[in-house]
């Protein structure tokens, strides 16, 4: 049996979050850690975008926001990996154009966040965090990833 675990943590004005965020997501994160045979907790924190702008800008000199940021930590001996923070707006945003639900978003920009803090980064990868991706979207029936939307043709 797996010891993965998710706190979520609920920054961004919760009027565009559905009631049962906590008890949808929570389930939908721990099977897809699990599945990548996680054996640590997660922070997941939810945003908005001013809030990420100001995170952006001061860990990466970015004067702007975006959609999912990681933090890895690494602590010996804990069991903590990191936190992604999701930017709730354009998490909405995206969701709407795209026409599936915010959940289902959410759990896309998580499992993006999540292959970083495990170590993948598709920016110096050959190509491994997507595969990843699409493998994970395959199995858990998710809408297209994050990555294959902005791949160029």
């Amino acid at each position: 049996m797996s010891a993965c675990a998710i706190e979520i943590i609920c920054e961004a004005n919760q009027e565009n979050l559905p009631l049962d965020l906590q008890s949808w997501l929570t389930p939908k994160l721990l099977s897809i850690m699990e599945y990548l045979n996680g054996d640590h907790c997660v922070e997941l924190v939810l945003v908005s975008s001013a809030q990420m702008a100001k995170l952006n800008l001061e860990f990466r000199n970015i004067p702007k926001s975006t959609d999912v940021l990681s933090f890895p930590i690494e602590i010996p001996g804990h069991a903590l990996l990191g936190s992604v923070v999701i930017n709730v707006d354009l998490a909405l945003q995206e969701s709407q154009a795209r026409g599936h639900a915010l959940l289902e978003e959410i759990t896309l920009l998580f499992v993006h966040g999540y292959l970083h803090l495990l170590g993948y980064d598709h920016e110096c990868d050959q190509g491994q965090q997507r595969a990843l991706e699409q493998e994970i979207i395959k199995h858990f029936n998710l809408p297209p990833s994050l990555m294959a939307r902005t791949e160029w043709i």
